[in-house]
């Protein structure tokens, strides 16, 4: 599926995660995740990761910025952008438990159609 959104568009929600990562809690790893999530009536919501000593209740940045697009009702989740630090040099995907593609994807079949293309410092769906 050929996504059409200018790459302004895409840009916005690129620096949107990047500048969440500023707000992530993370004295544990050290490993600051922001994410931006951009809504079909054309707005960002952003959210960083809050670590917690018990590693099943921290919440990651994909969760925060989905959950906070979906309860201000602005409009149904397109695009999912996530900015991380890499690892050994590669990509960083979103979390290892794979609750977060999960969470990824019920937004989508909820909220609109799921896509996946990657660019760097962001992941679309």
């Amino acid at each position: 599926m050929t996504d059409t959104r200018a790459d302004s568009e895409i840009d916005a929600l690129v620096a949107a995660a990047l500048a969440a990562r500023s707000g992530a809690y993370a004295p544990y790893s050290g490993f600051a995740t922001g994410a931006a999530v951009l809504t079909d009536s054309g707005t960002i919501h952003r959210g960083a990761m809050v670590e917690n000593l018990v590693f099943g209740l921290a919440m990651c940045a994909e969760r925060v910025a989905l959950f906070v697009a979906i309860t201000a009702r602005t409009g149904r989740p397109q695009v999912l952008a996530v900015a991380a630090p890499r690892t050994a040099g590669r990509r960083t995907f979103p979390c290892g438990a794979r609750v977060c593609r999960w969470r990824s994807r019920w937004a989508g079949s909820k909220c609109g159609s799921p896509r996946s293309t990657s660019r760097t410092a962001a992941t679309r769906s």
